[in-house]
């Protein structure tokens, strides 16, 4: 099995936040369940990125506290999350726009 290094771009790390922030305000479990979620995903992302279907292009999409969808691609040995977006918000052609692709 291939070992990944998984980088989350500064944009994603900052949506991240924000979504734990909004979580804790509503109740701190579900904040810490999103962040062991993602913490998870990355350990499945270091082992086998390819595993999630193909969002876009080479944009992956991976669903996590089953509301997240985080959007990645693969390059080389490097696993990059481009995007950490509320599910129920996802709209496709939106999100197109913004990966600049």
């Amino acid at each position: 099995m291939n070992n990944y290094t998984v980088r989350v771009r500064p944009l994603a790390s900052n949506e991240l936040a924000r979504h734990v922030e909004f979580l804790s305000r509503k109740s701190v479990a579900s904040a810490d369940k999103l962040i062991d979620d993602f913490v998870n995903l990355e350990v499945i992302l270091s082992e086998n990125p390819t595993l999630f279907p193909i969002f876009y292009k080479n944009f992956r999409k991976a669903i996590i506290e089953p509301r997240y969808a985080i959007l990645f691609e693969i390059e080389s040995d490097i696993v990059f999350v481009d995007k950490i977006l509320d599910a129920r918000q996802l709209k496709y052609n939106n999100i197109i726009l913004e990966l600049g692709k």
